[in-house]
């Protein structure tokens, strides 16, 4: 006899920080600061994957953006305004719009990129 439980694992959002060190040159006294990744280029940004996640309840489920920012608080704790949401769509929609042109100009490639 068998008996299966069927759940979700506790998801939380994990936060990367990247610094990056300034020193002065100490001939000239210049101040030379590390670069951060290429893809970090803001002081709070949202990652690839918490992006999709927004643009997929927004456009496909059709969540309301405030309640798209109480659900990511309450279930992630993952603060986010809904100008945040906006943006995240509004990127989204145009990353797709350019595939899309790729994919017909039959650029499959395009799709691994």
């Amino acid at each position: 006899m068998k008996h299966q439980v069927f759940d979700i694992p506790v998801i939380k959002v994990e936060v990367a920080q990247h610094e990056a060190e300034v020193k002065s040159c100490p001939c000239c006294g210049r101040l030379e600061q590390a670069e951060f990744p290429p893809d970090v280029t803001h002081h709070v940004q949202y990652g690839r994957r918490i992006r999709a996640l927004v643009a997929y309840l927004h456009t496909v489920q059709l969540l309301l953006s405030a309640r798209l920012v109480q659900l990511l608080e309450e279930w992630l704790d993952a603060p986010i305004s809904e100008g945040s949401i906006y943006n995240i769509v509004q990127e989204s929609a145009a990353r797709l719009e350019e595939l899309m042109v790729e994919l017909l100009q039959g650029n499959t490639e395009a799709l691994f990129a």
